[in-house]
C-alpha cells in the first residue's frame, strides 16, 4: 500500500475541485479492500482529514453515482463529504428513510436539493430531522403548483438550516407570493449573505420591491 499512498499525496495535491475530489474518493474506493480497509481507515483517513480541511466544503462534493454508498455509510471515505447534490434525484420513502437514519451527514454543509423529487410528508421528515447540521449553502426549488406552505415553512425554520447564509432557488419559474411570505416568515433571513433567485419570471419587480 505504500505505492498507493503515494499516489494518493499527488491526487491531494490538485487544484481543490469536485473533480479533484472525486478521483480522490475513486482512488479510495479502489483501494480500500477488506484486507486494506483497517490500513485505510488508520492510515489514510486521518491524512486525508487534515489534507482536505484547507479545501472549500463546496469542493469536497461526493459524486452522484456514489451517493446511495454514501447515505448508506458503508465507504470509509464518507467523513471526507461536506456537500451533497440531489437535483434531479428520487428521494422515495425507503431512500429518505435512510437518509433520516444517517449519524454521518452532520459535517455536510452544501446540500443542492432542486427539482428533487420528494413528497411534502418525506420533506416535513427531513425538517424535523435535520440530518445535514449546520447547512451554509441550501439550493432548493420545488413546483409551486398548489404548495404545502405548512411543509415549506417547517423545512425553511429546520434546525439544519438555522444559520445559512447563502440561498439558491435559481431555475424556479413563477415562484406564489405565498412562497416568499412563508421564507420571511421562517428562515432565518438575518443570516443570509446571498440570495439568488435566477431565472424566468422567479421574482416580479413588486415582490423584489417588498423583499
Amino acid at each position: 500500500m505504500r505505492e498507493h499512498f503515494g499516489e494518493l499525496r499527488g491526487l491531494v495535491e490538485q487544484v481543490p475541485s469536485t473533480s479533484a475530489f472525486e478521483n480522490i474518493l475513486y482512488f479510495i474506493n479502489a483501494h480500500a479492500s477488506p484486507e486494506h480497509r483497517t490500513q485505510v481507515e488508520g492510515t489514510w483517513m486521518p491524512y486525508l482529514a487534515d489534507k482536505l480541511s484547507a479545501w472549500p466544503d463546496a469542493t469536497r462534493l461526493c459524486p452522484k453515482p456514489l451517493l446511495e454508498e454514501y447515505e448508506s455509510a458503508d465507504a470509509v471515505w464518507c467523513p471526507l463529504v461536506r456537500a451533497l447534490d440531489f437535483e434531479g434525484e428520487k428521494l422515495a420513502k425507503m431512500r429518505t428513510a435512510r437518509i433520516l437514519d444517517a449519524h454521518h451527514m452532520t459535517d455536510v454543509t452544501h446540500v443542492d436539493l432542486r427539482s428533487t423529487y420528494i413528497k411534502w410528508d418525506q420533506l416535513n421528515d427531513i425538517a424535523a430531522a435535520s440530518p445535514f447540521g449546520a447547512v451554509k449553502h441550501l439550493c432548493f426549488r420545488k413546483g409551486t403548483k398548489g404548495p404545502d406552505l405548512q411543509a415549506l415553512g417547517n423545512f425553511f425554520a429546520s434546525p439544519m438550516l438555522a444559520a445559512t447564509s447563502s440561498l439558491s432557488f435559481a431555475g424556479w419559474r413563477n415562484i406564489s407570493a405565498g412562497v416568499y411570505d412563508v421564507l420571511l416568515e421562517h428562515f432565518p433571513v438575518e443570516h443570509l449573505r446571498r440570495l439568488d433567485v435566477s431565472g424566468p419570471k422567479i421574482l416580479s419587480a413588486k415582490r423584489l420591491a417588498a423583499l
